[in-house]
């Protein structure tokens, strides 16, 4: 299957979309903003035929990420501990992945692996997401290219 980067581009951006609208009634900003303070960040491995290999990676202002983890566990900011704000995280960038690969790959033949919390290796950039919500930032990025 062949898919050309700007199809893939509005999949990633509608898998992103779909996430944040129907699990955090959150539609993203019209304007970009630098990232603020700390940053959270993750990746997860997607295989695919023959050998290849994918990494969807998300980073995060981690004031955003405890305002997600809120809305996420209905908990308020001071009962929140820094791994369940990380957890929220990487079940978000679990399910933007989930969405994005039923979008490109309906046959199944990628496998998502474990998000992880950290910088994947280096690899080629095929798709560059940044939203702005609630006025922070997060950048989705896809390390690999899918034939």
């Amino acid at each position: 299957m062949q898919i050309s980067n700007p199809q893939q581009q509005m999949m990633m951006r509608m898998a992103i979309s779909e996430v944040f609208q129907k699990m955090f009634f959150m539609i993203p900003l019209a304007d970009l903003v630098v990232a603020k303070g700390k940053q959270f960040q993750c990746f997860v491995p997607i295989a695919c035929p023959p050998d290849e290999e994918l990494t969807l990676c998300l980073k995060i202002d981690q004031e955003l990420a405890l305002s997600l983890t809120e809305n996420f566990l209905g908990l308020s900011g001071d009962d929140i501990s820094e791994a369940q704000s990380n957890s929220t995280v990487l079940e978000i960038l679990n399910m933007v992945a989930g969405n994005f690969l039923n979008q490109i790959d309906p046959l199944g033949r990628y496998q998502l692996g474990i998000p992880v919390a950290g910088i994947p290796k280096e690899g080629t950039i095929s798709i560059c997401e940044e939203f702005n919500f609630e006025s922070h930032s997060l950048v989705v990025l896809l390390r690999g290219s899918i034939s």
